[in-house]
């Protein structure tokens, strides 16, 4: 009977040793699990973008085909916004988005980086950084920012929950902007 006590009481112990280490791997994996689904979501984003002749007109936006094919990465509440905004026509005099609004950009560039992932609860954000050529690795955190990307997981799927401009004056985020936008209903 006592060797039984002992024997749990020494699980149970070591049971609560090991809790906060596999709690701190798992948020390590998380941030790391988040960077990736980010770098993949743009390697892919580029790639689109690249292969789009702008001549023909008929050719969706990289913005419109993301939608299209890729919006069950985007959680609820962003994807009900896009799709609204993309699939509702402006009116003559309102020019819309006027950049890609997930590179917060009007032209897609070369390479872009996924690094420095911070948490905070259940969000993680993800800066995407604008990569030159020949540009070392060590130097990807000091390239230029061009946005946050939020995320978190649902249903054990990483789901984009808005896109953060930093700016000088203040940040500016996805879901704001779309909000505030003058479409026709």
């Amino acid at each position: 009977m006592t060797r039984k006590l002992f024997l749990l009481f020494g699980l149970a112990v070591l049971g609560l040793a090991v809790t906060p280490q596999v709690r701190a791997q798992s948020a390590v994996n998380d941030k790391e699990s988040a960077r990736v689904f980010v770098q993949k979501f743009y390697d892919w984003y580029t790639a689109t973008s690249i292969a789009r002749n702008p001549a023909r007109k008929d050719q969706p936006s990289p913005e419109a085909t993301v939608m299209k094919q890729q919006k069950k990465y985007f959680d609820t509440r962003l994807g009900k916004a896009l799709s609204r905004y993309y699939n509702t026509p402006s009116k003559d005099d309102d020019i819309g988005l006027d950049f890609d609004p997930f590179l917060n950009a009007q032209d897609d560039g070369p390479s872009y980086r996924a690094c420095n992932v911070s948490q905070k609860g259940d969000i993680f954000k993800v800066e995407l950084r604008d990569i030159k050529k020949r540009q070392s690795e060590k130097t990807f955190s000091k390239a230029d920012l061009l946005l946050i990307v939020e995320l978190k997981k649902t249903n054990s799927q990483w789901v984009f929950t808005n896109f953060i401009y930093p700016f000088k004056e203040g940040d500016m985020n996805l879901l704001t902007l779309l909000k505030n936008q003058k479409k026709v209903s």
